[in-house]
């Protein structure tokens, strides 16, 4: 499944963080978004992930990853301003 992904200039709530499953306040300005595949850190209108797991994993998965971690932001009202605009599923050889 590949799901588009429209980046405003989103907004970050840190007020909201505290009590959120897999997500960690950083600083003043940044949270990180953590699962078993690894950490998307997030701040006010930018994201990216680390050096190691830039250097282990395609672009593709990583633009997945990070989409993933904003929206699962803003499901928990983390992040304004990002939103899922199209879901298409891909074909698959059988």
């Amino acid at each position: 499944m590949v799901t588009r992904t429209e980046y405003e200039e989103w907004t970050l709530h840190m007020d909201r963080v505290d009590g959120v499953d897999d997500v960690t306040q950083y600083g003043r300005n940044l949270v990180a978004f953590h699962d078993e595949l690894g950490t998307a850190y997030i701040g006010d209108k930018h994201a990216h992930v680390a050096d190691s797991m830039y250097r282990s994993h395609p672009v593709v998965f990583l633009r997945e990853y990070v989409a993933a971690a904003l929206m699962y932001c803003r499901r928990n009202g983390i992040v304004d301003g990002v939103e899922c605009t199209d879901r298409k599923d891909l074909a698959t050889d059988s």
